[in-house]
């Protein structure tokens, strides 16, 4: 479950929707192989902290066990999940879950120049001193710790930096931090695969081959200093927008914006508005993600551009 604003900001108005959420989503995906976990909130923040973050995540565990008894359960912390974070996670008596944190330390770094942080204006920060290494090293072994000390496995769910950051130290980061939670016994997964934290480049439809190398994923693993680009696998066969689901449909829009640009509004008819000499009517037609169009007829011309709108 991610990006549940409404939870964030008032959890206990919202508790009912999550639990709702995860009977609902526990009940369509029970019969999945084992390999499929469940993420029970990403990144709790903003009021849904402490006690109440604790007791409404507890809940919603339980909720999910009703369907799926033996399935993996990942759980973060609160304050946006940080690697501090885990602390926070409510201690619940199952053999079967995970807990996750969020690694993008020093954040001053890892998201430098990014546009929806307090960030955006920063001056270049550089990373790789004796400082950052010490320090480094001082967290991978404080997860090593708590995995220890509670019994439950430990997994860094995200770790990467921005785009904007000095590349060098980005593939110097990229390879210090795997090798730093690999000695400690702490599996990972970057964020992401493309767009503003990239390993691929989605334009030329090639790997960056040095943060590759820097995740121990090429030939020579320690190779750091090579090409930068790599070219891509063979083809694969692409699904036309017919096989395509609302969500892939969606994701595949977002990587046509510019890369600090966003998406104003989420493309559901049930959230368009329009005014002025028009008709707009929702149809059902299978050739369209989702299975949902919105047919728009204008009635007349009119004098200027904005008497109508749809939006």
């Amino acid at each position: 479950v991610h990006h549940f604003d409404e939870l964030n900001k008032d959890p206990q108005a919202n508790r009912e929707k999550l639990l709702a959420l995860w009977r609902q989503i526990g009940e369509r995906y029970k019969d999945l192989p084992p390999s499929v976990y469940f993420e029970v909130i990403n990144e709790p923040n903003g009021a849904f902290k402490g006690d109440v973050m604790r007791a409404i995540v507890t809940e919603a565990f339980h909720e999910i066990r009703k369907s799926n008894p033996d399935r993996i359960l990942i759980m973060g912390g609160d304050q946006w999940s940080g690697l501090k974070s885990l602390a926070s996670i409510p201690r619940i008596d199952d053999p079967n879950q995970v807990y996750t944190f969020h690694y993008y330390d020093p954040f001053a770094f890892t998201h430098q120049k990014a546009g929806w942080t307090d960030l955006k204006d920063s001056d270049v920060v550089s990373w790789g001193s004796d400082g950052d290494r010490a320090a480094l090293a001082s967290d991978a072994d404080y997860a090593r710790r708590v995995r220890e000390q509670v019994g439950v496995p430990v997994f860094l769910g995200e770790v990467g930096a921005y785009e904007q950051a000095p590349y060098d130290d980005v593939v110097a980061y990229t390879a210090q931090t795997r090798k730093a939670f690999d000695a400690a016994g702490i599996p990972w997964c970057v964020w992401s695969f493309t767009a503003t934290f990239p390993f691929f480049d989605q334009k030329a439809q090639q790997w960056d081959v040095r943060k590759l190398a820097a995740l121990g994923l090429t030939k020579d693993a320690d190779d750091q200093h090579g090409a930068r680009l790599l070219p891509p696998p063979a083809a694969t066969t692409q699904r036309s927008t017919e096989q395509l689901t609302l969500d892939d449909a969606y994701n595949a829009l977002r990587r046509d914006i510019g890369r600090d640009g966003s998406l104003l509004m989420v493309p559901y008819p049930d959230q368009l508005a329009h005014y002025g000499a028009m008709r707009v009517k929702r149809q059902s037609d299978d050739a369209v993600p989702g299975g949902t169009a919105v047919e728009v007829k204008v009635a007349r011309a009119a004098p200027n551009p904005w008497d109508a709108g749809f939006s």
